[in-house]
């Protein structure tokens, strides 16, 4: 009796469609995929991170994402976990983000300079891991910025990048960031003089340098008498 190509047909890919089942490609959008990405690079426990699915639609779902209405990451809010990796660099596709928060993750090596294309962001928190080279000048481009400051909670936007090892000066374009309202770098390595720079911001309220190997006098300050 000949076969039915049908049912031939049906029987393979009864077979075969399982197999094929984990190479699908992934459904999440571009954003997805970036953080994704950046969740690979990472030498941390899986688990940390278990619920980014990739075959969500979107990430808005993810621990530690939020999203807007029209599903574009605004925020990335990871706090007290075993990451083990660096700074994300790749964030073409995060432009949507206003707010950062990578606050005691055990990331290493330095604050990436490609972090200046978020232009929307005004929450950058990098505090208490332990992350070394120079402020990149680059940030000071990030002209919405609000708060930079320690990891002490006890301000309702801050950007954080205290507690590392950080070293270098402060950078001169520090002045570009008229809507500053808090700057805290203490407990880093940051050397040199004040720039007068930073005068440039306008709406400073707080600054904490403590701890560093700041050297001079504050810009403009009168030298007391010996």
């Amino acid at each position: 009796m000949p076969l039915n190509p049908w049912n031939t047909l049906f029987s393979f890919l009864t077979i075969i469609l399982p197999l094929l089942n984990p190479f699908v490609a992934f459904a999440v959008n571009p954003q997805g995929e970036t953080l994704l990405s950046w969740k690979q690079s990472l030498n941390g426990p899986a688990e940390a991170l278990s619920n980014w699915n990739p075959t969500d639609e979107a990430p808005c779902v993810w621990l530690g994402i939020t999203c807007n209405i029209n599903k574009e990451v605004v925020e990335l809010e990871l706090r007290h976990l075993s990451l083990y990796g660096t700074v994300p660099t790749n964030l073409s596709s995060l432009v949507s983000l206003t707010k950062v928060v990578l606050s005691s993750t055990n990331l290493t090596g330095s604050v990436p300079r490609e972090i200046a294309i978020l232009h929307e962001l005004n929450y950058l928190d990098l505090s208490d891991n332990a992350l070394t080279g120079a402020i990149p000048s680059e940030i000071c481009n990030l002209l919405k910025l609000q708060e930079i400051h320690l990891p002490k909670e006890i301000f309702p936007k801050e950007s954080f990048i205290g507690d590392n090892k950080l070293t270098g000066p402060i950078p001169r374009e520090i002045g570009n960031l008229e809507n500053l309202h808090i700057l805290g770098l203490d407990l880093n390595r940051i050397s040199g003089n004040v720039p007068a720079e930073i005068f440039g911001c306008r709406n400073l309220e707080y600054l904490n340098l403590h701890s560093n190997l700041i050297t001079g006098n504050f810009p403009g300050a009168t030298p007391l008498p010996c």
